[in-house]
């Protein structure tokens, strides 16, 4: 515990605990038609060295998770779009409660394909707490 600086007389209790990404996938949202799934779950491989303990944590069960990702690729290849899936879910959910924001403008479909563009968006996230 310490004192919160802005209020020394209330205590912040700060958790230790981490919530970690395992992966986030998306379908049908802007230029994903088919599902895609970013995974942060490190490759069996093991670098030699100390390069796994500097990216690479593993969970008290055994999982072992990369702590950062880099994402990559052509021009126009969705690297964008990933990111916009991700912020869109996280605005739903943070906005969920407020019913005009839920029923306004759920969905960002892949337009190219005439049996997507009436069906909804799909977002999947797994994470650790």
């Amino acid at each position: 515990m310490r004192l919160s600086a802005d209020h020394p007389q209330k205590l912040a209790i700060r958790t230790t605990s981490l919530t970690l990404l395992i992966e986030f996938s998306v379908e049908n949202f802007r230029s994903f038609r088919d599902r895609s799934t970013l995974s942060l779950e490190a490759a069996a491989i093991r670098s030699p060295g100390r390069v796994d303990d500097d990216t690479v944590t593993t969970t008290p069960s055994g999982l072992r998770l990369l702590r950062s990702a880099a994402i990559y690729g052509p021009n126009a290849g969705g690297k964008s779009n990933l990111v916009k899936a991700i912020q869109f879910m996280r605005e739903k959910v943070l906005h969920s409660t407020r019913l005009e924001w839920a029923e306004a403008g759920s969905s960002q479909p892949f337009l190219l394909d005439t049996t997507t563009r009436s069906q909804p968006s799909g977002f999947e996230v797994v994470f650790l707490l």
